[in-house]
């Protein structure tokens, strides 16, 4: 399977997961949103998320390079499907304008409806957000950074 097929269907899986509520990256118990009255992860919970991920990250240091090094062979072969995807590209625009028009029209309205609600919701985040500020700094003093694996 050639590297454009792959990633393209990689992509699919992700999306597909990512609609199906299965995307790791959303079931990670680290993004999960706290439910209703629940309290908000603690700052040590998330040093220590963070410090693992940096550890994953450099986990992955060699795959990226290596897709790095073959970026410029995949751009070459990509070439000829972003040339017909340019010439195209006019033609979608005429065609996406009425609705680009309508949504543009339609966007203050909607903003101002939702002014209320964000700004009730920013209130209500404010101190939880504040402590966790403070918590997460002291915590990221305290708690030494991973050594490399």
């Amino acid at each position: 399977m050639n590297r454009i097929a792959l990633a393209a269907a990689l992509t699919l899986v992700w999306s597909g997961a990512h609609a199906a509520g299965t995307d790791p990256v959303v079931q990670h118990p680290a993004n999960a949103a706290p439910a209703s009255g629940q309290d908000l992860p603690s700052a040590a919970d998330a040093t220590n998320a963070m410090h693992q991920a940096t550890a994953e990250l450099q986990k992955a240091q060699p795959q990226v390079q290596e897709a790095m090094r073959q970026m410029p062979k995949m751009m070459k072969q990509m070439q000829p499907a972003m040339q017909a995807m340019a010439k195209e590209m006019p033609a979608m625009m005429r065609a996406m304008a009425p609705m680009m028009r309508t949504m543009a029209d339609t966007m203050p309205k909607m903003m101002e409806a939702m002014q209320p609600a964000m700004e009730s919701m920013a209130r209500e985040m404010e101190p939880a957000m504040r402590d966790f500020g403070k918590d997460f700094g002291r915590e990221m003093q305290r708690t030494p950074a991973p050594t490399k694996p």
